[in-house]
């Protein structure tokens, strides 16, 4: 491994360990977008051997790499313990898999068109200024607890901590329609929230590791996912 590998596979380190202590999981899914998804599941004592796995089998066909927000059932080790395996339908999380919720994601997205290509450094800029204009109105006005804010390659995005909800229509609903809210009041023709990112099995971006959609340009490059801020607040 080479001391650029090496240095990417602490910052997925780092994200991984992030994510197990703000969850309280047992087992994580970590999910590849390639041509076939695969998937593995991971628990706390495999957070370094993965990461390096992580770096060791990355490759171009690799569109992108997620992390569920929220713990799922440690039984789910069971499918693919700390490899990455082709899944069958279904196999990978589902919303009836996950323990609690814990982690809630707003995601700024540059509109792009046609769909499927890497955003322009000037949209992604846009994206970052709105992600802190949704920031500051959700702390500074409404007194949530600061977020974790995060690099998604092409966008931007906000993770708050939810204090364990259970999963049942009334937190289904709750999360659904913050999101909607923030959509009517943050949304416009040059970036988007993402609404559909409300379900408890959803995954974010492991962030440290490569997004590559479309075909990269100089205009519209490959990037790196990573985390930009995470405040004292969140790790108390």
């Amino acid at each position: 491994m080479t001391a650029v590998d090496r240095f990417f596979a602490g910052e997925i380190e780092r994200t991984l360990s992030l994510f197990f202590r703000l969850t309280r999981a047992a087992v994580l899914e970590i999910r590849r977008v390639t041509p076939h998804t695969t998937s593995c599941f991971i628990a706390p004592s495999d957070i370094t051997t993965v990461a390096a796995l992580v770096v060791d089998t990355d490759d171009v066909v690799v569109e992108a790499t997620y992390i569920t927000l929220n713990p799922v059932k440690p039984s789910l080790l069971s499918r693919s313990h700390a490899r990455f395996r082709r899944m069958s339908k279904g196999a990978a999380v589902s919303d009836c898999d996950v323990i609690c919720r814990r982690l809630l994601l707003v995601d700024f997205d540059p509109e792009r068109f046609p769909k499927k290509i890497s955003s322009t450094d000037l949209e992604k800029r846009a994206a970052y200024e709105r992600a802190l204009d949704c920031r500051a109105w959700l702390v500074g006005r409404h007194g949530w607890a600061p977020p974790i804010l995060g690099d998604s390659g092409n966008g931007f995005h906000l993770l708050f901590t939810l204090a364990g909800l259970p999963i049942n229509e009334t937190t289904d609903r709750y999360v659904s329609n913050c999101l909607k809210l923030l959509d009517r009041k943050f949304s416009d023709e040059v970036v988007k929230i993402d609404t559909s990112v409300a379900n408890p099995g959803r995954i974010t971006k492991l962030y440290g590791t490569w997004v590559r959609k479309g075909q990269p340009t100089l205009e519209r490059p490959w990037r790196r996912s990573c985390l930009l801020e995470v405040p004292e607040e969140v790790l108390r």
